[in-house]
């Protein structure tokens, strides 16, 4: 199963973040790959076969992003709850990871920096591979 929904929100200083955002934020990043995580987890344990689970994560996932609050905390988020994923479905032959890309030029990232995606694309460079959207 692949998880990959999410949002990002207006960026914000913490003092000035909209809690609707955050809650928003947080509803679809954590608590909807949380209850794909639940329900897949449920059907592959019930069939009995080796299975994986596979979640979008962020660059943000472990270090703090400024003006970027909901959406980091979500991220922290979602990589601990792949973690206890990991940890509990082991025993059943069921693999939890999460995946954390760099930024990429979909239209969420273009749209929030307000920048070109062949800029994007250029600050993507990893050592040579430019990740682009399909």
């Amino acid at each position: 199963m692949y998880s990959t929904a999410g949002i990002m929100g207006p960026l914000a200083s913490i003092t000035d973040m909209d809690i609707d955002v955050y809650n928003c934020t947080l509803a679809v990043n954590l608590r909807g790959s949380a209850l794909a995580i639940k329900h897949a987890a449920r059907a592959m344990v019930a069939s009995k076969t080796r299975s994986s689970i596979v979640c979008t994560g962020s660059v943000l996932s472990i270090p703090a992003g400024m003006r970027h609050n909901p959406y980091t905390v979500s991220k922290h988020g979602l990589l601990g709850l792949v973690r206890s994923a990991a940890s509990e479905l082991g025993a059943f032959g069921i693999r939890a990871n999460c995946i954390s890309p760099y930024r990429l030029a979909a239209p969420m990232a273009c749209g929030l920096m307000n920048l070109e995606p062949a800029v994007v694309e250029a600050m993507s460079d990893l050592k040579g591979i430019t990740l682009k959207v399909d």
